[in-house]
């Protein structure tokens, strides 16, 4: 319910909850069961609840939430699987290390796992596991100052995600993409990819999937002096991430500072002093350590 689009391994079965923040608040509150659930399986076993449950604990970790036992968790679970000979399974969990070290920025220590994640993918003939190694080698690259690589890397994981139909993912990685090509300069180039990121994730009818593409439009608009496209996108950007966050995700807070950030800049390119002050002191109320920001982390490119 956190992270529907995710690629990972099939379970034989899932628990339900009623919204996604209940969700998000059982595996805050059993967290230390489930690491200690990990550990013990992926060394008496049995192997497979090992690697299952760290592979399905990823999405949990890449949100923001308690990151300092990502690692331990994906380690473990990829012990397990190498154990196991199960080659998806060590493809999974590769993935896993591979990002637990990328957002903790170990990028020369994450490269090995993301290259031998993709290649057992490419080896188990797993389309959707591919595409979630590009994207994930996508992120690497812009973090450690490749971007070019990064967009090659997106663009191959494009191509997968049309041929497997699979629309939502295709719209996330257009919208990293737009990142990549903002980097480079290319704001006109990144404006296509986030609009057309943007109309993907409406035809799927998920409102929270918009704000990526929305929160890339603000920069990339601002950038090319459509200062009053930006506000637009700024305040629908805002407007989601209050009405459907807390039922979605753990926290969009940082999330909502950003984007009142944008405005207020925005606010003063057109003069609006008073407006500008009320709004960066909101985005501080909400970054501060009390506020429900104060447990998450900026990224870049999207979780795959």
């Amino acid at each position: 319910m956190l992270y529907p689009t995710m690629v990972r391994l099939r379970t034989r079965s899932e628990r339900g909850f009623p919204t996604a923040a209940e969700a998000c608040d059982w595996v805050a509150a059993e967290l230390p069961n489930l690491v200690a659930t990990v550990v013990h399986c992926a060394g008496t076993g049995p192997g497979e609840v090992a690697w299952t449950l760290s592979d399905s604990m990823r999405g949990y970790f890449a949100l923001g939430r308690d990151m300092a036992q990502w690692n331990r968790v994906a380690t473990a679970g990829l012990a397990a699987a190498v154990a196991a000979g199960d080659p998806r399974a060590e493809a999974a969990l590769a993935l896993n290390v591979g990002q637990s070290l990328t957002y903790r920025h170990h990028g020369e220590r994450a490269l090995p796992h993301l290259e031998r994640a993709l290649h057992l993918c490419e080896e188990a003939d797993w389309a959707e596991g591919q595409s979630a190694c590009l994207n994930a080698l996508a992120h690497l690259n812009c973090i450690i100052g490749r971007p070019r690589q990064a967009s090659v890397h997106l663009r191959r994981g494009m191509a997968v995600n049309r041929q497997l139909n699979r629309r939502p993912a295709e719209a996330k990685q257009l919208s990293n993409l737009g990142i990549v090509y903002t980097e480079l300069g290319r704001p006109a180039a990144a404006r296509e990819c986030f609009l057309r990121a943007l109309e993907i994730h409406r035809d799927g009818g998920h409102p929270t999937d918009e704000v990526g593409p929305l929160n890339g439009l603000i920069d990339v608009s601002s950038r090319l002096g459509l200062l009053s496209d930006a506000i637009a996108y700024a305040t629908q950007s805002i407007s989601i991430c209050r009405e459907y966050g807390r039922s979605e995700a753990c926290s969009t807070a940082r999330t909502v500072a950003q984007a009142l950030v944008e405005l207020a800049t925005l606010d003063l390119r057109y003069g609006a002093v008073d407006r500008a002050h009320e709004r960066y002191a909101e985005a501080v109320a909400l970054l501060q350590p009390g506020g429900s920001a104060g447990r998450t982390r900026s990224r870049r490119p999207t979780r795959p």
